[in-house]
């Protein structure tokens, strides 16, 4: 479907786009103002920028290699999404429902995770930065994750694969549940 009719439906008052495919397509200055369902909608390769997605349902979608600038999902259900390969710029997520999600190879700078349930989360060779205090990663596989200018304070790792992480610099830990249930202090 074209942007242009997924929006001309918007306005005709449909709110179920499930398993509607935009790929491809740029979303500029986009804000919903009631909730949408986008489950299951492969939206790879998309391009959105100054947005707010905080009213969708992106269970299960698919954001395989898109361009995510200046967005806020914040509380919005993203669990399996997947966002493998994308590119994150100054993205807001905080409170997501991000679990078994699959962030392998995502760049990401200055992301706001704070709350957000990455359990069972899949970030295997992604770089990441911004503020991920309070996150859970219980269970998710961060092998060869690098994390830099990052603050992880109180999040969990209790049983997160950490092989081969990588911690730069400016990256705070404190009080992080550790895999085996050891706290850093």
């Amino acid at each position: 479907m074209k942007v242009e009719g997924f929006f001309q439906l918007y306005r005709n008052g449909q709110r179920d786009f499930r398993g509607i495919n935009l790929q491809g397509t740029l979303l500029e200055d986009v804000f919903f103002e009631e909730s949408i369902d986008l489950s299951g909608a492969n939206l790879s390769g998309i391009r959105i920028e100054h947005s707010d997605l905080s009213n969708v349902n992106l269970c299960r979608a698919t954001l395989h290699h898109s361009e995510i600038i200046e967005v806020n999902f914040s509380g919005t259900y993203l669990e399996e999404a997947d966002f493998s390969e994308a590119y994150l710029l100054e993205v807001g997520m905080s409170f997501c429902n991000l679990r078994r999600a699959n962030l392998t190879k995502i760049q990401g700078g200055d992301i706001c995770l704070f709350g957000a349930d990455l359990s069972d989360a899949n970030l295997v060779n992604s770089e990441l930065s911004g503020d991920m205090r309070r996150v859970n990663f219980s269970r998710a596989n961060l092998s060869n994750t690098y994390f830099f200018y990052a603050d992880l304070s109180l999040s969990n790792l209790f049983g997160a694969n950490i092989e081969a992480i990588q911690i730069g610099a400016e990256v705070t830990l404190s009080e992080v549940i550790l895999p085996d249930g050891s706290i850093h202090a």
